[in-house]
Order: structure tokens, then sequence, then C-alpha cells
């Protein structure tokens, strides 16, 4: 069997699904996908998220905490790998055609923006720019002009890559 990749050689195997109800379970999701699509390999349902003030803070007293659960949950989605990039092309002309509907409700299909058929299209207009023999410290910026270097790079200047596309900055000897 073989694979249609994107121009990397990558092959896209996830969709998210949306458009379902809360009290959705995977195993029936994935049932209703089977029979529509073809073979998922795994299956993984959001119904919620972590609210805000859930995020460790060492300071507070545990006597004062207070139970909530009326905070925005997000719209339940899933996150489905098929066996069969195939399967993938189906869901999304399916979906397209408003041919899936699971539980009287029309699924949303979604490749996202992060699938490498969609990073190997915004690659091409966005380009990194390189800033050569540079020397590389870090630390922390204490006032305007004083910065305490943590961490020193190599004595020779080396070339610094950054990346707009990822968010990323890189160095390279």
């Amino acid at each position: 069997m073989e694979f249609e990749g994107s121009e990397n050689g990558s092959v896209v195997t996830q969709v998210s699904f949306g458009g379902f109800e809360h009290h959705v379970r995977a195993k029936d999701l994935v049932t209703y996908l089977e029979d529509e699509i073809g073979l998922v390999y795994r299956c993984r349902l959001k119904t919620s998220w972590t609210p805000p003030e859930s995020f460790p803070n060492f300071e507070i007293n545990s006597a004062d905490v207070k139970r909530t659960d009326d905070y925005n949950r997000v719209e339940p989605h899933a996150f489905v790998h098929f066996v069969s990039p195939d399967s993938v092309t189906f869901a999304m002309d399916a979906a397209g055609r408003c041919e899936l509907f699971f539980n009287n409700e029309p699924l949303k299909v979604s490749l996202g923006l992060e699938n490498p058929y969609f990073l190997n299209r915004r690659r091409r207009t966005t380009t990194p720019f390189k800033l050569s023999d540079v020397h590389v410290e870090i630390g922390s910026l204490v006032r305007q002009d004083e910065f305490f270097v943590s961490w020193r790079g190599p004595p020779y200047g080396v070339d610094f890559i950054v990346d707009p596309f990822d968010g990323t900055c890189k160095w390279s000897s």
C-alpha cells in the first residue's frame, strides 16, 4: 500500500472533529467514524479545559480554596488519527458536502493549521532571517543598560537565525 504525502514526504492522518455534544464518548464517535469513513488508529476526545485559576500557587492557604465549576468549557472536539490518509481525504470531502451527521448533529472537520500540508504552504511565504558572526549570551536585563549574563556561547561568532514561521531562534557554529 502506498501513501502520497506532501512535498516534504509527510502523510497527514490526523483530523480534528467538532460539532457534537458534551456527553459523547470517544468509543461512540470511533464506532461512527469507522462505519462512515475508515479504520481509526486513535481518538482523543476533549470536553473541558484547565481553568485559569488552577495553575500552581505555592503560597496559598488551602483552607481558603473554594471549588467552582462555573468557567466556560471549550467546545467538545476530538483528534482522530486514521490508519489510512485516504480516510482523511474522504472525511474532508464528506464534511464539505455536509454528509457527516453524528447524533443528528453535523460534524465539523478540520486538518488544522499545523498539519504538514499547511505548514509547507506557509513556509513558502515566511522567510527566516540570519544574523552572521554574532556572540550569544543568555541572561537577564536588570536595567535598561545592565545585563547579567548566566550563559555565554562560544567565544567565536555564530550564525543566529530568527524564524518567524515557527517563532523560534536558533544558532549554529
